[in-house]
Order: structure tokens, then C-alpha cells, then sequence
């Protein structure tokens, strides 16, 4: 399929996208080599390396990269063609300073934190949605099982973006949308493994307007240090839902499903830099109430509320309000 070529105001070519029958096409790093586990220490490396060779930079759709990653195929969403700079350093790999243009995004959730509810591809799907978002396609990873659910998703820009901080910003805006992301998958020559395992979902359509990534950026990109702000203290934008969220688990853990419980999480809400919609506070809220029904009220040693004398914390740091169990 024809594609233009268009000057940046930087003045460095890049192809325009345009729409297949899978989707549209952009390019990537694809590996050659297929596994049926996930890669470890030198095999890592081999892709790494093989990386830094032109033939890797593909054309490809929507479809044809799922296709690659669902037959065990590595990818690699930032285009980082190796340099003159970097062979003379003798780099080993693909190194993010390189990095030309992206237009695929993928986030990994990898459910490894408890004190949060484990994330859903059917909630993804809703908190992308909130921001006129849709994910591409969605699949488990090699290292996914049915008691401990881990899942990769994507989702594609209509144009590439050249400008990396611009890409390092949407990163690291969709990776704060979902407090079980993987925040380490964040830098441009990141990699991301193929699976054993089949699509959970695609939408070969589905791509995002500039404008909404934008947006998202400007409304959810997290601070360099990212930490809960203390109890009482100013919820930076970036920050919202992790914090409250954890408000809210941590308050129905002292308090139970109560009205107490949602008093103090709607005026650590009212703390927020700026302030999230209705809706997705509603989300927020019935997500930690999920979670304390399903995990916390069923863990062995935990004391239910009305059992526990818990003290008043509201005027306290938020840190304080935490209560775990009894030793």
C-alpha cells in the first residue's frame, strides 16, 4: 500500500500511516526468532541485538503484529534505528536515545500488587472508554495463568509521534490510568514479548485521535517522583486514581463498606488537584468495595470491622489510616 512521505518540523522523513484491511500500518521492530516460553538473559540479549539491524524495522499493521506476537514473535513499538553514535560505542542493543518515532503503545498488567483490586481486560476497556480510548487488541503474556491473570494490551495513534518527550508523556499517562501496570515499562527501546496464548481481544479499527492522547497527557501525566501525597495534602493530577483508590481500600479495611469509610474517601477526593468526574469516582469506589468482599474480608487473620476498635485518623497522615492485620 502507497504511503507519504512527510517532513517534520525537525526536518527527519517520516511515512505517514494509512489503513489496511488489518489495520492501520506503522512501523516496528519485529524479531525473527518465534518462542513458546518467555525469553530469558542471553536469549534476551539475541533479540536485543538483532534489533539494531535495519531488516527488524517492519511495515506492519494492527493485525499483522498481533499475529507475530501471538506466534511467539518480540516487538519492540518505539523505532530506534541504530546509529552511527551507538555502533561507535560499541552498544550491545537498541538504546532509547535513538528513538525516531512511535505509534503503537503497549502497557503491561501484571497484577502483582494485593493491596490494590487485580485489573480486568473488561476494565481496561471501560477506563480507556472515560478518555475516548480503545484498545487495539489485548492478549496474555507467557507467564499468565488462570491464578494470576497477566495481560498485555496496545493501543495506536493516528499519526506517529516523533517527539520523544511527547512519547515518554503518553507512556507514562496510560501507565498511570491503571495502578497494576508495570511501571518499569516506560523507556522508548522497551521490548515486549509475544505469548503461547491467543488474543483476548482486537479491533483492528480501533485507533486514537491525537487530540485524545493529547488530552490524556495533559490530564494524567504523573510527577518525576511518584508516591502518594500525604494525608491532607494536595492530590497532583497525575496521581488521582492511585491515591484514591488506595484511600479506599485502606478506609473500608478500618471502617468496612460503610457510610465513615466513604465519608473520608470523598473528602480525600475533594483534595484533588483537579477533580475527577463523578463517574469515575463511582468506579474507584465500587472497585475497592469488589476487592475488599472478594480478598481482604476472606484473608485469614483479618478482623472484621465492627470487631476491631479502630481509632479516628482523618485529622491524621494518610499513611496512618492504614490498618493491616492483627499479628
Amino acid at each position: 500500500m502507497p504511503r507519504k512521505n512527510m517532513k517534520t518540523p525537525r526536518g527527519v522523513f517520516i511515512l505517514s500511516h494509512t489503513a489496511g484491511e488489518g489495520g492501520t500500518i506503522m512501523r516496528i521492530h519485529v524479531d525473527s526468532r518465534e518462542f513458546v516460553t518467555k525469553p530469558t538473559g542471553p536469549q534476551i540479549g539475541g533479540i536485543k541485538a538483532r534489533f539494531t539491524k535495519e531488516e527488524s524495522i517492519k511495515d506492519l499493521s494492527i493485525e499483522q503484529i498481533a499475529e507475530a506476537l501471538t506466534a511467539g514473535r518480540t516487538v519492540q513499538p518505539g523505532v530506534t534505528p541504530f546509529s552511527e553514535k551507538s555502533k561507535a560505542e560499541k552498544r550491545k542493543g537498541t538504546v532509547k536515545e535513538d528513538f525516531a518515532e512511535q505509534t503503537i503503545f503497549m502497557i503491561d498488567i501484571d497484577n502483582k500488587r494485593d493491596d490494590v483490586p487485580p485489573e480486568t481486560s473488561e476494565h481496561v476497556v471501560e477506563v480507556l472508554s472515560t478518555h475516548n480510548l480503545k484498545a487495539a487488541f489485548m492478549y496474555e503474556t507467557f507467564s499468565s495463568t488462570e491464578e494470576a491473570l497477566r495481560f498485555r494490551f496496545a493501543v495506536v495513534a493516528d499519526e506517529a509521534i516523533t517527539d520523544k518527550e511527547e512519547r515518554d508523556c503518553l507512556q507514562a499517562s496510560l501507565i498511570s490510568l491503571f495502578p497494576q501496570a508495570d511501571a518499569d515499562c516506560i523507556n522508548a527501546d522497551r521490548i515486549f514479548f509475544g505469548t503461547d496464548k491467543g488474543l483476548i481481544l482486537s479491533d483492528w479499527s480501533a485507533v486514537c485521535a491525537r487530540d485524545d492522547l493529547s488530552a490524556l497527557i495533559e490530564n494524567n501525566a504523573p510527577e518525576q517522583e511518584a508516591q502518594w501525597p500525604r494525608y491532607g495534602t494536595v492530590i497532583p493530577t497525575g496521581h488521582r486514581h492511585d491515591t484514591l483508590l488506595n484511600t479506599a481500600v485502606s478506609m473500608i479495611k478500618k471502617y468496612g463498606i460503610s457510610d465513615r469509610a466513604h465519608e473520608v474517601f470523598m473528602q480525600r477526593a475533594a483534595q484533588c488537584e483537579k477533580p475527577l468526574p463523578e463517574k469515575e469516582l463511582k468506579r474507584i469506589w465500587s472497585d475497592a468495595c469488589s476487592f475488599y468482599e472478594k480478598k481482604i474480608s476472606t484473608e485469614p487473620g483479618y478482623v472484621l470491622p465492627e470487631a476491631y476498635a479502630a481509632e479516628d485518623c482523618v485529622s491524621g497522615t494518610f499513611m496512618k489510616c492504614q490498618r493491616g492485620f492483627i499479628q
